[in-house]
């Protein structure tokens, strides 16, 4: 499963994103309030692909290249968008892999500009919507100092699931039949829509979700730039904003490949012809993690499972094609499952 990297501003745009320092109020008491550039779009990338890695995910990064130009679509079942910039080209591919049975999870502007920053209808066609333009008070923000102390622009209907609107906002409007409005905001507009294709779905959500969810999961504290006294790790993030942020791999039916009994640990599969090497990063506050219970899939009954930094092997039981040992986790750890 792909998070979509754009590369708006590599290609043959020239005019850079237009941002409004009096809505932000951070950047009014900025330095560098003179040149702004916005970051919103590529920090809801990295913060949405690392929310699906801590969630144990197999996630991939692919561009509109790799789409129109690769095809590498096939290999997916599901595949996240976040930004206001989308490839023309790429569009008819999408629109042909959903068709197909993909699940297409669309957010954070919702590819209403093209690649030469103008207004491009291909991409909200495909959503099933049109919308008014975000709005926006949020254009550049550090995880840890800024976004915590973020204002929402506006929450969810009381009778929907919460989700509060951080950075952006969009209100959409149904242009397809079989649409169907999921979640909508106080004044009763969508924001969040479920569109059937073919075999496949389209989700498309009127918020920058990256920020919406960790914002869940931020607290405000001064400076937090390192150290142990500021610096932490976000974790019990709401879970209402997590269905949100999971209607794409839930629509999916996506199977974790390695799951871990806490919440927050990373996992990354490496296989060679000698096994695979399993990586686990603890992204939990608590600096060792005792007896964690992790489940791999994996065909083969291995020969050894086998801890690096514990230089140990461990205990384990395959059945059915299901691997499960526990483990004690620091900060990281290889195991080594070999054949």
């Amino acid at each position: 499963m792909p998070v979509f990297s754009q590369k708006f501003q590599r290609n043959t745009a020239t005019t850079p994103a237009p941002v409004n320092i009096a809505a932000d109020k951070f950047l009014k008491q900025c330095h560098l309030a003179g040149k702004p550039v916005q970051n919103i779009c590529r920090k809801d990338q990295q913060l949405i692909y690392l929310a699906l890695r801590q969630a144990q995910y197999q996630v991939d990064l692919i561009t509109e290249e790799d789409i129109f130009e690769g095809n590498r679509l096939a290999q997916y079942k599901a595949v996240y968008f976040a930004g206001e910039w989308v490839h023309a080209r790429a569009v008819p591919k999408l629109e042909a892999w959903v068709r197909a049975g993909g699940i297409l999870y669309a957010s954070t502007g919702l590819g209403h500009l093209n690649q030469y920053n103008e207004k491009e209808s291909s991409f909200l066609k495909l959503l099933g919507v049109t919308t008014t333009a975000p709005a926006k008070n949020l254009f550049h923000h550090r995880p840890l100092l800024e976004l915590p102390l973020a204002d929402p622009i506006d929450t969810t209907h009381s009778a929907d699931l919460p989700l509060t609107a951080i950075a952006f906002q969009q209100k959409l409007r149904p242009a397809a039949p079989e649409l169907r409005t999921l979640v909508r905001w106080r004044d009763g507009t969508a924001a969040v829509t479920e569109r059937p294709l073919g075999k496949g779905k389209i989700f498309a959500v009127g918020t920058a979700i990256g920020a919406s969810f960790w914002k869940t999961a931020l607290r405000p504290l001064p400076w937090a730039r390192g150290g142990r006294v500021n610096l932490y790790n976000p974790v019990g993030f709401d879970a209402a904003a997590r269905r949100i942020l999971n209607l794409g791999t839930d629509a999916a039916l996506l199977r974790r490949q390695v799951e871990c009994s806490t919440e927050g640990v990373e996992s990354w599969l490496l296989e060679n012809s000698k096994g695979t090497l399993l990586t686990l990063i603890n992204w939990t506050n608590d600096e060792r993690l005792e007896n964690l219970q992790v489940t791999l899939q994996l065909p083969a009954v291995p020969k050894q499972v086998f801890s690096v930094t514990n230089q140990k092997p461990l205990a384990f039981e395959h059945v059915n094609g299901t691997l499960e040992f526990t483990t004690d986790l620091g900060p990281a750890d290889f195991i080594q499952v070999l054949k």
